[in-house]
């Protein structure tokens, strides 16, 4: 599992935006990626992590974030799979996957 954080762009806009956090070293059998998301102008101001604003995105299998180009993060040295947080699957298809 593997967090990210954004408090310039609203949740909507979130899976267009951002790629998985996972590196080229540490997707496994199941990756799942959950966002938190700080609305810095909002009363009360949220600055810290907390469930009411955090959002399961969507998981990948291993191959998944291997398989495609990496890029890295403006900024950043770190390479994370070229893919964008829309491009993973849906919780729901984990689910039958578990059992």
């Amino acid at each position: 599992m593997k967090s990210s954080l954004s408090y310039h762009h609203g949740i909507a806009a979130i899976p267009e935006m951002f790629r998985p956090a996972f590196n080229h070293r540490e997707p496994r059998d199941i990756n799942i990626q959950v966002y938190y998301h700080y609305n810095l102008r909002a009363e009360p101001r949220t600055t810290v992590a907390a469930l009411t604003h955090a959002y399961i995105i969507g998981w990948a299998p291993e191959k998944r974030l291997l398989a495609p180009d990496f890029t890295v993060y403006p900024g950043e040295r770190r390479r994370v799979a070229d893919l964008k947080l829309a491009d993973l699957s849906p919780m729901a298809g984990l689910l039958p996957l578990l059992s």
